[in-house]
């Protein structure tokens, strides 16, 4: 901020300008719109020289968060994963300015560093319905492009309010499209509109209708298709729970020496240790103890994950709950600190998730059951039905 109003308006004669305008002679309506003050030269007065007791009180917090904020800010700014960086001299980006040739900055003039055209149509927008509070959305966005588009622009209107200097007489100006219409025309296009509008509006809403339909579907069918993936996935932690309590899951570091001694092949050891992994993890639910097969396109070793599982797995055996039943993986909502008291919509949801786990529950059980129906299923070849994303 400090470079940006003492130095760079040095460089820049037009920003000085513009800088002097907004600080020093721009007035703004107060609150009260009776009164008006130079909002930015009090800004700036206030920022630097607070004269407010709760400004001056508060001052030293605001250096510690104004620290805090500006670590966390370049924080973002150098992360490599964002493309911010790329922009900064400091970080040697590719698109700094250290790296802007002469000719790129030539190619460069004129041509628009912001998004201003695209937003131009929103802000037309706000501004309408913040000054005509009881104005649709439809019409304010038809107010807006009128103007943008220019259709209303009277030359002699325009050249009144600008002084001698400040028009533009490279260009034959011209009027707005409405403006140069033939009066008779002009009263047909806006009896043909009048005439019109119930049946646009009927339309439009008809497409807005159906698009908040559409949208709803969808999201039943996402919400659907996870409470299936739900099921399949309650379904296979089933069979591992029901491992956990019986003579495939090994209890002890000695027992996993034992079994590894007894295999011979590399790829056979693996499976054995992701299966005595799985037991645990999805069977008992225990996903904070789950270890990653590989990292970066390498596989772990059959010694890293047997010693994940003695070291770190098979102890907490000892210290934690076994639970009666795996958990449901549910679509859940974010987890957020909770203030005072939930609401009664928040407790309903609860209610709603409650009796919807209870569900998927008894959906996977008798889809589980029907499976050891068939003569061809086999609950210890779980390992080559089950590959989920989340335990990759």
């Amino acid at each position: 901020f400090l470079f940006v109003i003492y130095h760079l308006p040095q460089d820049i004669p037009e920003f000085k300008e513009h800088l002097q305008y907004a600080f020093d002679l721009k007035k703004s309506s107060t609150v009260d719109r009776k009164t008006k003050v130079m909002s930015g030269a009090q800004l700036r007065s206030e920022l630097f020289k607070p004269e407010r007791e709760e400004n001056q009180n508060t001052d030293e917090l605001v250096k510690k968060m104004a620290k805090v904020a500006a670590e966390c800010i370049l924080k973002e700014m150098h992360d490599r994963k964002k493309h911010t960086w790329e922009h900064l001299d400091s970080q040697n980006g590719p698109l700094s300015m250290k790296h802007v040739t002469d000719e790129m900055h030539q190619a460069g003039l004129g041509k628009f560093a912001v998004n201003d055209v695209a937003e131009r149509p929103f802000g037309a927008l706000t501004q309408q319905m913040e000054a005509f509070v009881t104005l649709v959305g439809m019409n304010a966005s038809a107010v807006g492009q009128a103007r943008i588009n220019g259709d209303f622009y009277r030359v002699e209107t325009e050249l009144q309010k600008k002084k001698k200097e400040d028009a533009d007489e490279t260009q034959s100006p011209q009027n707005g499209t409405v403006i140069d219409l033939p009066p008779q025309l002009l009263k047909t296009v806006i009896e043909f509109a009048l005439s019109k509008t119930k049946q646009v509006r009927k339309k439009e809403q008809l497409a807005l209708r159906n698009q908040q339909e559409k949208r709803a579907q969808r999201l039943e069918l996402m919400k659907k298709a996870g409470y299936e993936k739900a099921t399949q996935h309650l379904i296979d932690c089933l069979y591992y729970h029901d491992m956990y309590y019986s003579e495939r899951r090994l209890r002890s570091a000695a027992a996993v020496d034992e079994m590894l001694g007894q295999l011979k092949s590399k790829t056979a050891k693996l499976d054995e240790i992701k299966e005595q992994i799985r037991i645990r993890v999805l069977g008992l639910g225990w996903e904070d103890l789950h270890h990653p097969w590989s990292r970066d396109g390498k596989e772990y070793s059959v010694d890293i994950l047997a010693d994940w599982l003695k070291n770190k797995i098979i102890p907490e055996e000892d210290k934690r709950p076994i639970p009666e039943k795996p958990p449901v993986k549910r679509l859940e909502r974010k987890a957020l600190p909770v203030l005072g008291t939930l609401s009664a919509d928040v407790a309903k949801l609860n209610v709603m998730s409650e009796e919807k786990e209870q569900e998927i529950r008894d959906k996977a059980t008798e889809m589980r059951d029907e499976r050891e129906l068939d003569v061809n299923d086999d609950n210890h070849a779980i390992s080559s039905l089950y590959r989920s994303d989340e335990i990759k």
